[in-house]
């Protein structure tokens, strides 16, 4: 049966697809994108469910007249420490990051690569595979490429994620992927889970394999995972002082909706508020002196090693280690009204309702912001570096707190944060994006600190992404820029795989040889 089907942009352009119930979402993505002239990126139904490109469109349940909303496709830039950090927790943080590399992911679905060979760096062994790419997760050293077809394709470290071979035919029909900092863990459109990469460290799942069904999420702490359940539940695996051993809670284990993670213990958040907490005592995993207070919880957050959590009436309790945020004494009094936390590896920063901000833990990594506390006033979003915190305001100003360092001395970049639309945090280093379109950057010089050799290059950014000790900024006309430490992917004049660039000036002449490596912090490319 042919139905026809509606695919529609934000930008109100549409295409008419007629298409059989038996073809996959992917053929009727490519009949749009032939219409549209554009690639695209996810395919919403009218209910916001995300459909998989290898699913039928009778299995999406459609029939004539059927609605979808899209996404155009633009060039996106990957790296372990992003991807680490994407839950809002701070265990990645606590990692050394000496070597890291980079993932462009383009909107025809190939990748190109660079950083350290070691840490993904170098995918020419797996490039042929690299086609029709959704999205990419990394471990601190090896790369996972969700195929439009539900395969996966892994490069990197073989030990630690690098190769999927062992467990290959069981990557199919995958939905999403999940990484811990040495392994992975996917979830199939079954809800079945599979897990590879360093065993110790949650790269084998066979013990509970049999339990992991109907998974709709899976978090991580450094070494172990954590499943949730469609029926609330929680399944663990991986190294047992991380996390990976639940047995002693498992009875409460149910009905939760949440899990949070420092770098050894996990936090759970159940549907009636409360917390249930396991893992590494020192490391948050034993909630016991603060349960009384855990009641009616709405949000979690982590340092590396302590807990803190908002409950429905703005009050904040925390817990863990003393130092690292757990000991939040000093200010409990004005923890009232919290709207949000963040967490640096060993600090936190509430943001309250009326703009203000409340700080606490280890004064070095931003634990205390007495200095620039009559600047903490309208607030509207906060970034966090390993050490330190930088803070937008309402009227696009950045105040920054914690070691200098890491980026909390903005003083010598003050004067051109203007107008600031986004901060993009490494480890090291801040980087604002400013509503003209150029980038500026403060903190650690060599970890990406000081992007003042290619200034003048770093107009219309569209996005900038960092990877724990490099940042790399996408321009408007699909070129990349790159600066930091170059064993972090600081350098893309280095090694690519996936195309061979074209380097250029900005005059857009081509460059000389001995004109390419005139700056040992900085680097540029740009795409044939």
């Amino acid at each position: 049966m042919a139905v026809t089907i509606e695919i529609s942009l934000l930008s109100g352009r549409r295409a008419l697809v007629r298409a059989r119930l038996d073809d996959t979402v992917n053929e009727l993505r490519k009949s749009a994108e032939r219409q549209l002239g554009l690639d695209l990126g996810v395919l919403l139904t009218e209910d916001g469910r995300e459909l998989m490109g290898f699913g039928t469109l009778r299995e999406a349940g459609f029939s004539e007249g059927g609605r979808v909303s899209g996404t155009v496709r633009r060039t996106e830039l990957i790296s372990a420490y992003g991807c680490l950090q994407r839950s809002g927790d701070a265990w990645p943080l606590d990692l050394l990051w000496e070597l890291e590399a980079f993932a462009a992911l383009r909107p025809d679905g190939r990748v190109i690569t660079w950083g350290d060979p070691g840490c993904g760096g170098d995918s020419s062994l797996v490039q042929d595979r690299l086609v029709g790419v959704q999205s990419i997760s990394a471990a601190s050293r090896a790369f996972a490429a969700l195929r439009s077809d539900g395969a996966v394709v892994t490069w990197g470290d073989p030990t630690y994620g690098g190769d999927s071979g062992p467990v290959q035919k069981q990557l199919c029909r995958v939905k999403s992927i999940h990484a811990a900092a040495y392994a992975f863990a996917a979830v199939r459109m079954d809800g079945a889970a599979v897990a590879w990469g360093e065993h110790r460290y949650g790269g084998d799942c066979s013990a509970v394999q049999h339990r992991l069904s109907d998974v709709v999420d899976v978090r991580n702490t450094a070494h172990a995972f954590a499943a949730l359940l469609a029926n609330g539940r929680v399944i663990t695996w991986g190294a047992t002082a991380s996390g990976g051993n639940s047995d002693a809670v498992q009875a409460d284990l149910r009905n939760v909706i949440r899990i949070h993670a420092t770098v050894f213990a996990f936090a759970a958040l159940r549907r009636d508020g409360s917390v249930v907490t396991w893992g590494e005592p020192e490391y948050g995993g034993d909630s016991r002196t603060v349960q009384h207070l855990l009641t009616d919880v709405s949000e979690i957050r982590a340092t590396a090693r302590a807990f803190a959590a908002v409950r429905k009436d703005g009050v904040v309790v925390a817990w863990g280690h003393n130092l690292y945020g757990g000991d939040y004494s000093a200010v409990a009094g004005h923890l009232q009204d919290v709207r949000q936390l963040y967490a640096s590896a060993a600090a936190f920063a509430a943001l309250c309702w009326d703009g203000s901000v409340v700080t606490w833990g280890e004064a070095e990594s931003g634990g205390t912001s007495a200095a620039v506390q009559h600047q903490l006033r309208e607030i509207q979003q906060i970034h966090v570096a390993v050490h330190a915190f930088a803070a937008c305001r309402l009227d696009g100003s950045v105040v920054t707190w914690g070691d200098p360092r890491c980026g909390g001395d903005s003083s010598q970049a003050q004067s051109m944060l203007k107008d600031v639309q986004d901060i993009c945090a490494g480890a090291y280093a801040f980087a604002a994006l400013c509503a003209d379109g150029t980038v500026h950057s403060w903190g650690e010089p060599a970890f990406g600190g000081d992007s003042s050799a290619l200034q003048e290059e770093l107009i219309d950014i569209q996005d900038v992404k960092s990877s724990a000790c490099a940042f790399a900024a996408l321009r408007s006309d699909g070129r990349i820029l790159t600066w930091g430490d170059p064993r972090c992917g600081g350098d893309i004049d280095g090694p690519q795989f996936g195309k061979e660039p074209v380097q250029r000036s900005p005059s857009g002449q081509a460059l000389p040889d001995a004109a390419r490596h005139s700056h040992a912090a900085f680097h540029r490319t740009a795409w044939a």
